[in-house]
């Protein structure tokens, strides 16, 4: 049955950041953020008492850390952004960040991304460099609440009837830490980086059991899976085009079981995360296209999941800027279910600090895949952003 139209996101953000230096070498900086979306509140017969209470207001501290050095060392501490990856609307190699998934992967990703508290440690030298991150007090992903448009249930569930329950996630101890390493160099025109990290896993899962409330199963939104990952990623101008590649190794990645008899049970699988892509300008123009592979495969078999063992995406991206006008399309399509997103976009520039964007996004497919599962959701928009 089609969903009905009506307003998903009615939604103001002040952001107001602050950067200062003590002396010539110690430097601090503070970003905090309040937003509302009313949307919610104004579609009160549709959305829950719970969405409409998770996107309500929140105010936000999205960084805040000091970076000073030590030695040849730069030191950053506090809350912040820590970015491995190369790829472009999409996280394969960018396993650090948390992020805000209450509208999919459809936000802009400096508003997608969430910070964590952590220390790092990195150096430079002039063709090598090293990095160490502890990070305390893991941030997890933000799913929201059950009922909202984005909400990720039905790609891990296959079932009409059933509870979801709260979020579980582990307590903030150092024993829940997590530390990665990080080091790379500069060589015939690679460069070429690689990392070690260990952390409980951003990403939710369902674990999956009985309900005692009705007749199925209970889905509990569980966070924070102990795991292992080895990554590296790669990128050469190649006269033509950029290439980009991800790569990254997962051991314990947990999993939601197909089977709610087995009352809270996960299944554990390692897994291998790859992308290949190319940034492709366009000759005396300043367009450029960008078209990437993405694959998730299962080492071991899949057997007893609610996912398939092996899924594969391929992206391609256009960029046209002319003036003050910039138009671009993105599309997204999934290989081994039919499903696919479709991102169109145009934006102008009304003065130096002033932008206006108007645009859609697009789901078709399988119900059960990462993009078809939002079918019912498409939704067209317009946004305002001013600096100032």
């Amino acid at each position: 049955m089609n969903e009905p139209e009506r307003w998903s996101s009615l939604k103001a953000v002040l952001e107001v950041s602050a950067t200062t230096k003590f002396g010539d070498d110690i430097r601090a900086r503070v970003v905090g953020q309040l937003a509302t979306n009313i949307a919610p509140q104004i579609e009160d017969n549709y959305y829950p008492a719970a969405v409409r209470k998770d996107q309500r207001f929140k105010a936000t501290v999205r960084e805040a850390f000091v970076e000073m050095p030590i030695g040849n060392v730069n030191a950053r501490i506090g809350k912040q952004y820590i970015n491995w990856g190369e790829a472009v609307g999409v996280f394969v190699a960018d396993v650090v960040n948390a992020r805000d998934l209450r509208h999919f992967l459809l936000q802009d990703f400096d508003q997608l991304r969430i910070g964590q508290w952590a220390a790092r440690f990195d150096w430079q030298g002039d063709d090598k460099s090293a990095e160490l991150v502890w990070i305390p007090v893991p941030t997890y992903d933000k799913i929201g609440a059950f009922g909202g448009d984005y909400y990720p249930v039905a790609y891990n569930l296959a079932s009409d009837l059933f509870e979801v329950g709260r979020n579980k996630k582990p307590t903030s101890s150092l024993s829940n830490s997590n530390v990665g390493v990080r080091g790379g160099f500069l060589k015939n025109g690679w460069d070429v980086s690689a990392f070690y990290y260990r952390s409980m896993d951003r990403e939710v899962l369902f674990a999956s059991g009985l309900s005692t409330r009705i007749p199925g199963p209970l889905f509990t939104p569980t966070f924070g899976s102990r795991i292992s990952q080895l990554g590296t990623t790669s990128s050469k101008d190649l006269d033509f085009a950029i290439l980009k590649t991800e790569a990254v190794y997962t051991h314990g990645k947990a999993f939601t079981t197909a089977n709610p008899s087995t009352l809270g049970k996960v299944e554990k699988r390692n897994t291998v995360d790859w992308l290949i892509g190319l940034d492709i300008p366009i000759p005396d123009s300043e367009a450029r296209v960008n078209v990437q592979a993405i694959q998730r495969f299962i080492v071991s078999n899949a057997d007893g999941l609610v996912v398939p063992r092996t899924q594969s995406y391929a992206s391609v991206q256009f960029v046209y800027p002319s003036g003050n006008w910039e138009a671009s399309f993105l599309a997204i399509e999934g290989l081994n279910k039919t499903e696919r997103l479709l991102r169109p976009k145009l934006t102008y520039k009304l003065t130096k600090n002033t932008r206006i964007s108007m645009g859609g996004d697009f789901f078709s497919g399988n119900a059960l895949g990462l993009l078809g599962q939002f079918e019912e959701r498409d939704r067209v928009y317009v946004r305002l952003k001013h600096n100032f």
